[in-house]
């Protein structure tokens, strides 16, 4: 099969082949990061591999062969005057027939990178590596990892500056246009890149580069970038690595391992061919997206109606229209969140159910909720709070139905913070209790299991929340990720826990998983690179309240909603990984068949 109907006849699969990026978040409403576009970037290895494979273009029988270009490489090499303070390498080892990674066309050979190079050098070369205060805004560029792309690509962002007087003491690292600079350790060990800007003609590299240097007359670079991009050279260098804690290759690993060399009018036929090739695939992957912007806009716009609807009844009428292309519109896990969401906020604007006027009114639901409260002072079970701040007509942020009422969240129940018992007393660890904090709350407010438990007398020195009780972070990137207790747990300072008098916790979760309070929290959170809320702050943010009656109706109607987000959800996730496995089957049939 030729490249260009393998990239037509699967265009299906190159396109829709996505893997979820990580997600992060607060609460419920965690966001997702996007996908990426993993069908374009198997379609991208492709290319690269069927190259070094002698399978993107055809062979020419009057092509001089790759070994007498070797030859010729060795007779210039040998003739150039050994550069001035740069120690001459070791000799390279012979290549046997074994060590062949895969067949090539007999006009093709195989040989070591080092032997096809005039140099292969570091950053290690340069006598210092500049200072941070050496680095400047202007002045001649020297490389690090950080400046080479994923794609190829030289990130002019990212590359830092030193003087002319500084590079002169670096002479031995020095680099020139046509250069090639390959990252040699790290969690990126493999991304290469040429110097290809006026710019670059006198610049430097930093010890995590190493550059590469060759005759264009006789090799072609661009070929030789993507022989080293290709998966499975990359998959060769980095089973070399010489490090031990991060990934590392030492410049004899690279000048050892081996590269599939095409007679030099191939060569260049290889390079206009994989850029026609990659040219096609930015095509696609910028219509792909375009695509999902353009369906994310509409998604959100649909999705604003239905919050914007004047009651029930037009809510209904609304969502109607959207059900019916449900297909159509929730075909990502961004959109299926954004579904999420709505629902949420719907349900907490009060037009996500009618509302019944015969239920009890939702201000003699706070008025029991006060008494309770007093009671319990009375008894002495609880100490006397204070009371929180009359609530504004400014400071409701949207209107709710006439049986509702605005309170703020410590008038809903008893709030507490966590504690920790002293870590220097055994004892007080070990037992059955169950030890929480910020990381056993998941973004979808599920607890997993703890890491620590607490015995009967470390119980005396923490806070415990009990079955219905809302536990929520309130420090860190994770704030406000909450969770309904459905044992009896212990939790650190990290978490505020609410207990709901007479108040359906679930309802009170899905408040507070909503995008209004989620932001109120932010908006009340003091610090600027770690967020913290205090729990008196916590507790006068805003929550509306329904009559009971109707929260149950909502939650009822909440769980039924999420329940399809779910399965919509568990559909759009084997459906990509049916896709991704296809991308792979493809890849991996086309390589074989080919190889």
């Amino acid at each position: 099969m030729s490249i260009e109907n393998l990239i037509t006849d699967h265009i299906e699969t190159w396109t829709t082949a996505q893997v979820q990026k990580k997600s992060g978040g607060r609460g419920r409403s965690k966001k997702s990061n996007g996908q990426s576009q993993y069908g374009i970037k198997k379609l991208r290895e492709l290319i690269l591999e069927l190259a070094v494979r002698a399978k993107l273009v055809p062979q020419e029988a009057s092509d001089e062969t790759a070994a007498i270009l070797l030859e010729k490489v060795a007779d210039d090499k040998a003739n150039r005057p050994k550069p001035e303070g740069i120690r001459t390498p070791p000799p390279l080892p012979p290549i046997s027939d074994i060590e062949h990674p895969y067949s090539t066309p007999l006009a093709w050979d195989w040989c070591r990178l080092g032997s096809i190079a005039l140099r292969v050098i570091d950053g290690n070369y340069g006598e210092k590596y500049p200072k941070s205060s050496e680095f400047i805004s202007q002045g001649v560029p020297f490389f690090t990892s950080a400046s080479v792309g994923n794609k190829g690509e030289i990130l002019n962002p990212k590359i830092k500056y030193i003087s002319k007087e500084l590079n002169s003491q670096l002479v031995k690292a020095q680099c020139t246009i046509g250069d090639l600079v390959l990252t040699n350790r790290g969690a990126r060990v493999g991304a290469v890149a040429i110097l290809d800007q006026p710019e670059f003609a006198n610049s430097n590299i930093g010890p995590q580069l190493t550059s590469i240097r060759t005759n264009p007359i006789f090799i072609n670079t661009r070929f030789i970038m993507i022989c080293i991009q290709s998966p499975s050279f990359q998959k060769r260098f980095l089973n070399t690595n010489s490090g031990t804690a991060m990934n590392f290759v030492n410049l004899t690993k690279t000048s050892e391992i081996l590269l599939p060399i095409a007679p030099i009018l191939e060569q260049n036929r290889i390079v206009t061919r994989v850029d026609e090739l990659m040219a096609l695939c930015d095509q696609l992957e910028q219509e792909q997206t375009d695509n999902s912007e353009t369906h994310q806009l509409l998604v959100k716009t649909l999705l604003d109606t239905l919050t914007k609807a004047t009651d029930h009844a037009d809510f209904i009428s609304t969502w109607k229209m959207i059900e019916q292309n449900f297909n159509l519109l929730f075909t990502t896990e961004a959109s299926i969140d954004e579904l999420k969401q709505t629902i949420l906020q719907l349900a907490v604007m009060g037009k996500l159910v009618p509302q019944d006027p015969n239920d009890e009114p939702a201000s003699v639901l706070l008025e029991k909720i006060a008494k309770e409260k007093a009671r319990l002072v009375k008894e002495g079970k609880i100490k006397k709070q204070k009371s929180l701040p009359e609530i504004s007509e400014d400071e409701k942020p949207y209107n709710i139905p006439d049986n509702w009422i605005w309170a703020r969240l410590g008038d809903t129940g008893l709030g507490s913070t966590g504690k920790t018992p002293s870590t220097r007393e055994q004892n007080y660890f070990g037992g059955d209790l169950p030890f929480m904090g910020p990381g056993q709350i998941t973004p979808s407010g599920q607890i997993t299991e703890a890491d620590s438990t607490l015995s009967p007398s470390g119980r005396l020195y923490t806070t415990v929340s009990r079955p219905g009780d809302i536990m929520m972070v309130c420090i860190g990137g994770s704030i406000g990720k909450a969770a309904i207790t459905r044992t009896e747990v212990a939790f650190n300072q990290q978490i505020n826990c609410l207990k709901p008098i007479q108040i359906e916790s679930k309802y009170l979760f899905s408040v507070m998983s909503a995008d209004h309070f989620q932001s109120s929290i932010l908006e009340l959170a003091t610090g600027s690179a770690t967020p913290i809320i205090n729990r008196s702050r916590w507790e006068t943010l805003l929550v509306s309240i329904p009559p009971l009656a109707e929260q149950h109706r909502i939650v009822a109607k909440v769980d039924e909603l999420l329940a399809i987000c779910d399965s919509l959800n568990n559909y759009l996730n084997q459906a990509q990984t049916t896709q991704v496995q296809l991308a792979d089957a493809i890849v991996g049939q086309a390589v074989c068949t080919n190889g």
